[in-house]
């Protein structure tokens, strides 16, 4: 447990190193990505012909409906592992520098200097080599554990797509990590189907307790006049059809949240769930009948036009007096989790006016005193988006995705023949 948590902690280090190769394109375009299609992460084609809809702009209940489908999808059992959703079996930086360093290590040396790209058969073959060899049921209950332990850690997952995305641009993203200035790394572009996930888990049971936070109707207004989010009852997860992993009948982890962003053709979807102790009520009033989501609120915001300022709500709508309180705080994006989304103003906030300064050169101590003096900033669209696709964690923060891949290269730059 020692090592793993050293493992752990290794992701916040950040090492100091020089561009030692050439330039690359002012704009890098991901959607070149080919798209190998994986039959446990397909999602049908109605869905996407829903999550591309234009309704997804003009209509609120539309967008909420999709949101929550995507979430069914999520959390669809594996064949061979039924007692894990499919989320579960993404990938963390440290998948993929396993992945990366087989690829990089089966090229020659040669190869190596020139950053020969991998063909996306080779990079195929090598994705399903590893996850013929992992334990995906020991690696979720690990990262449930570390995460209930340290509820100001986030642990990001990738899909597939993701995945094959960093693995066929690795040079360039190397490139970009060891930029002095990430602001001028060339714009990355993800090709669509690509998600981005972190969760959020609470250990229950004997003395252990929830917080919880309410989010219906009035007490959301509660919530946003509150310094940040307020804890106001607390949970028992035994009690409540809430997902849960365990290292044995006394050590138990509960998923108190789930943020996905998911690629749609040109732009983003952003859905988040939050645990809370009544179904189908507040913001889970339109929630499927699903045994596990029925227990979660679900928000979801696509861009700065919400579908709440085109269109009404139909009065017989289970949300509209939500419908109308977001309306009267001006407010209509909003979208926040209690349980990833913490600190002053957080609960203010909706994703994308956060994610659209990915790739700056803003640090979270920047971002967490912008919310105190002007949380509006985050809200509102901005002239000045970073460079990442509204992607943190692709070179910034203390878990950067490219930091997996420079420190393959370093590795066998250190070690391989000189020419």
């Amino acid at each position: 447990m020692k090592r793993l948590q050293r493992n752990l902690t290794s992701w916040l280090k950040v090492l100091s190193l020089s561009l030692t190769f050439g330039s690359f394109p002012k704009h890098l375009n991901a959607h070149t990505t080919p798209k190998i299609e994986n039959t446990s992460e397909t999602i049908s084609s109605g869905l996407w012909t829903a999550i591309n809809s234009q309704l997804m702009l003009t209509d609120w209940a539309f967008q909420r409906q999709t949101a929550w489908q995507i979430q069914e999808w999520l959390f669809t059992p594996q064949a061979k592992t039924p007692q894990l959703p499919l989320w579960q079996e993404w990938f963390d930086r440290d998948d993929l520098k396993h992945i990366f360093f087989d690829l990089y290590g089966n090229l020659s040396s040669k190869a190596r200097r020139e950053r020969q790209v991998f063909p996306p058969a080779t990079i195929e073959s090598a994705i399903e080599r590893f996850v013929s060899h992992r334990s995906p049921q020991s690696e979720s209950l690990l990262r449930a554990q570390i995460l209930a332990q340290n509820p100001r850690l986030t642990h990001i997952l990738i899909n597939r797509q993701a995945l094959r995305t960093l693995l066929l641009h690795y040079a360039e993203l190397d490139q970009c990590y060891r930029l002095p200035d990430t602001e001028t790394c060339p714009s990355w572009v993800f090709p669509e189907g690509s998600a981005w996930l972190k969760s959020a888990w609470r250990r229950f049971g004997q003395d252990f307790t929830i917080p919880g936070f309410s989010t219906d109707a009035s007490d959301f207004l509660r919530q946003q006049s509150s310094p940040s989010w307020m804890s106001d009852h607390t949970l028992d997860p035994q009690k409540l059809d809430v997902f849960t992993l365990s290292q044995s009948s006394e050590v138990k982890f509960a998923l108190v949240g789930l943020h996905l962003m998911l690629k749609r053709s040109h732009d983003w979807l952003w859905t988040s769930l939050w645990l809370d102790q009544s179904k189908h009520q507040g913001f889970a009033a339109d929630a499927p009948s699903s045994r596990f989501l029925s227990q979660y609120r679900l928000c979801s915001v696509l861009g700065f036009q919400s579908p709440l300022q085109v269109s009404s709500v139909p009065e017989q709508h289970p949300l509209k007096a939500l419908a109308d309180t977001l309306h009267q705080l001006d407010n209509p994006q909003w979208c926040s989790n209690p349980y990833l989304e913490l600190g002053p103003n957080n609960q203010k906030t909706q994703c994308v006016g956060c994610h659209q300064f990915a790739g700056q050169n803003q640090t979270q101590a920047d971002l967490a005193q912008l919310l105190q003096k002007d949380p509006d900033a985050l809200i509102r669209e901005s002239s000045d988006q970073g460079p990442t696709d509204f992607v943190w964690s692709l070179v910034k923060g203390p878990q950067p995705f490219a930091l997996s891949i420079t420190e393959g290269i370093e590795y066998f730059d250190a070690y391989d023949p000189y020419p």
